[in-house]
Parts: C-alpha cells; sequence; structure tokens
C-alpha cells in the first residue's frame, strides 16, 4: 500500500460508511492494501463485524443505531455491540432484555 494522504483516506472513510456494511476484500480494493493491513485497519478503526454470515461483513462504529438489546442489522447482515470488534465473544444472549423466559416462543 502506497502512502494514502489524509484527503484519500477521508474519502475511503466516507464511501464505507455511505456503504453501511461491506466486505474485507472491498476494504482491500478500496486501500490498495494486503489482507494482513486491511485486517489491522478494520482493528484500528474499530468496527464491528457482523455474527452471522461466517463474520463476512463490517461496519463503521458510526454507522450502526443499536437497539436496547444492542443488536442492529442491516437487510440480513447481523451486528452485536458487546465483545470485541463486535463479534460477541462475551454471549450476546447475556446482554438481552426479555421480561420473562416463558416469553421466548421457539417454533
Amino acid at each position: 500500500m502506497g502512502k494514502i494522504t489524509e484527503g484519500e483516506l477521508a474519502r475511503i472513510l466516507n464511501s464505507l460508511e455511505e456503504k453501511k456494511i461491506f466486505t474485507l476484500d472491498t476494504l482491500v480494493s478500496f486501500l490498495s492494501c494486503s489482507v494482513p493491513t486491511a485486517r489491522l485497519k478494520l482493528k484500528q478503526w474499530g468496527t464491528y463485524t457482523s455474527y452471522n454470515q461466517n463474520g463476512r461483513y463490517y461496519t463503521m462504529p458510526s454507522v450502526p443505531r443499536f437497539d436496547d438489546n444492542g443488536l442492529w442489522h442491516y437487510s440480513e447482515i447481523y451486528f452485536s455491540q458487546y465483545g470485541p470488534d463486535g463479534h460477541p465473544k462475551s454471549p450476546t444472549c447475556g446482554h438481552l432484555k426479555i421480561p420473562h423466559p416463558a416469553s421466548l416462543i421457539f417454533q
């Protein structure tokens, strides 16, 4: 990856925010960098990783509007605000606000 100017970086970050969600391949393409460098940027920027779709999707920290349970989705891609990088290493279910266990119905 060549040196990216502040202006170029601002445009890239703005594009990622406008897209709402993106993949590692998208980031590698935007930055013209290696996969390890892109992963480093994801960590530095504090992005959230989807907890479904095999963690394939990312979102910038300014994008999600988490609900009372700390969950947010865009289309069919779901994110949790709990755990490092949004990945629920501490179980998201432990944070869910459920009035009574009997209120859960499994189908």
